[in-house]
This record gives structure tokens, C-alpha cells and sequence, in this order.
């Protein structure tokens, strides 16, 4: 299944909502560090990846092309 760069471009923001929410949460302590640190741990990645697939992906096709080293 290929993904279209509006669907990286959702991921990324769920993720990095997630990772600022769960910012606050754990700032007004009703969020323990720990899970806070697991939410980074996870959700991190995902933003990163998808926000540099959603930057190098095409308009109209649904082709993502090499992002390089």
C-alpha cells in the first residue's frame, strides 16, 4: 500500500500532537515521566520519519522517491 503525502503529513501531525500534549500532561504532573518517556520513545521516530517522507513526497502520485543519506 502506498502512502499519499496528505496521509504522511497526518501521521506526523498525530505524532508530534502527541509528543506536545503528553509535553504538558507530564508538566502539570498528571502524566508520570516514565510514560512520558515511553510516548517519546515512540512517537519520536514516527514524526521524524513521516515529516521527512510527507517533505520529499510528490502531489499528485503516490511514488515516494529516494530521500538519500
Amino acid at each position: 500500500m502506498m502512502l499519499s503525502k496528505s496521509r504522511f503529513g497526518l501521521l506526523a501531525f498525530a505524532s508530534g500532537f502527541l509528543i506536545v500534549i503528553g509535553f504538558f500532561l507530564e508538566w502539570g504532573d498528571y502524566l508520570p515521566f516514565w510514560a512520558y518517556a515511553a510516548l517519546l520513545v515512540c512517537c519520536f521516530p514516527v514524526f521524524t520519519l513521516s515529516l521527512g517522507l510527507w517533505w520529499m513526497a510528490r502531489e499528485h502520485e503516490e511514488d515516494i522517491p529516494f530521500v538519500g543519506y
